[in-house]
């Protein structure tokens, strides 16, 4: 089976970028892959189950940190490619999707292993 990590810095929050991961997560599980998720806080799956009317029941999630606390975004996000990390050495996926410029520290993961990597911009980061 082919896999993907779907990788949202805060997925689990209603924002335009986690509505847009999901479609992507409903898309890859159409297309046949093992889904894993890769966010800097642990997600909460009842309630992104129930903002984005997807199941998360077989999606395995990798997270920084175990909660989110809302001190030090930019950091947090800059700190976001060691979650991605986890889950790409974890899983040894197919595609990682990534919607953030900020994934320089994965591509030395990319040579090495081989994946691809999907990445959409849904809006400029001003990084």
């Amino acid at each position: 089976m082919k896999k993907v990590v779907v990788a949202q810095h805060l997925y689990g929050f209603i924002g335009g970028g986690e509505i847009l991961a999901t479609q992507f997560i409903k898309a890859f599980r159409k297309m046949g892959y093992s889904i894993a998720i890769a966010s800097t806080a642990e997600i909460n799956r009842d309630k992104a189950e129930k903002w984005f009317n997807v199941d998360l029941s077989d999606v395995r999630t990798y997270a920084l940190f175990p909660f989110f606390f809302p001190y030090l975004g930019l950091y947090q996000r800059y700190f976001f490619p060691y979650a991605i990390n986890k889950a790409i050495e974890r899983e040894k996926p197919d595609l990682v999707y990534i919607d953030t410029l900020l994934y320089k520290p994965v591509l030395k993961k990319k040579e090495k292993m081989g994946f691809k990597i999907m990445n959409y911009i849904h809006f400029p980061d001003p990084y």
